[in-house]
């Protein structure tokens, strides 16, 4: 009776039995570059007033100001939530993956709790591509799980909780 009742509700809209949401904000390289982006627009704010009030075109400083903006916004809001259900593990990266990406969790062989070199190791944090082939989605940090696929593709989910991530996976409820 149970197994009809899994089997006829879909495995997205079961609740989690594990969920992190972790933002980049909370990078310390980020907050780095925030004091830059800040300090970089004051500048750049400061001297379309000076060109203004000089009768001279300010125009071209508006461009960065925008880029510098923009970058700003989309790493102050991105995050990564890594989801898993009792059959799927589920995660996105906000703004860059409109949809979860979805694995279920019987197509996964094994995962495995690492600590790793984010720079070196995949150039940095985001969605990246490291050493053959193995894509990271990670956000902050140097801790994550790496799942392998039955079908020999693995990838890295970073995580503040690699451990509690990895059990969650091996041993859905």
């Amino acid at each position: 009776m149970v197994d009809d009742f899994f089997k006829n509700v879909s495995n997205s809209s079961l609740p989690p039995v594990y969920r992190e949401v972790q933002y980049f904000a909370s990078n310390p390289v980020v907050l780095f570059s925030y004091a830059v982006f800040i300090a970089a627009m004051i500048f750049l704010v400061y001297e379309m007033i000076d060109l203004s009030s000089k009768k001279k075109p300010s125009l071209p400083l508006v461009l960065p100001l925008i880029i510098l903006g923009v970058i700003f916004i989309i790493t102050l809001y991105s995050r990564l939530i890594v989801e898993v259900t009792p059959f799927e593990l589920r995660f996105k990266l906000v703004p860059f993956m409109i949809k979860y990406k979805l694995v279920e969790l019987k197509e996964i062989e094994r995962c495995e709790a690492v600590v790793y070199r984010p720079i070196a190791e995949y150039g940095g944090w985001g969605i990246r591509c490291g050493r053959g082939g193995t894509r990271a989605y990670n956000v902050s940090g140097n801790e994550g799980v790496v799942v392998k696929l039955k079908n020999g593709k693995q990838f890295l989910l970073g995580s503040k909780n690699k451990e509690e991530l990895q059990r969650s996976i091996e041993r859905p409820i």
